[in-house]
């Protein structure tokens, strides 16, 4: 998927990429600087807890959401509304 052919077509990265939307959201807001980004994996069965480190791909999304703007735009659109 261009411009992140680079990047593997898993689930991890589909997480990845919308944790980076959101720190991105959250500097916007606060001003603040995302340090790092993390999934906090717990199993109920073996109460354990893991927790993975994820790259903040700040860079990649934004080429994404600029390569693919006009796209996102006509998504974002409200229906016309229509009398039929």
């Amino acid at each position: 998927f261009p411009p992140l052919n680079h990047l593997s077509n898993t689930k991890i990265t589909k997480i990845n990429l919308q944790l980076t939307y959101y720190g991105i959201q959250l500097e916007e807001l606060t001003g603040k600087r995302i340090r790092k980004l993390f999934v906090h994996l717990i199993n109920p069965i073996t109460k354990t807890h893991q927790k993975i480190i994820l790259p903040y791909l700040k860079n990649e999304l934004l080429l994404l959401l600029e390569t693919h703007k006009e796209k996102i735009l006509e998504y974002s659109k409200k229906p016309e509304e229509s009398l039929f």
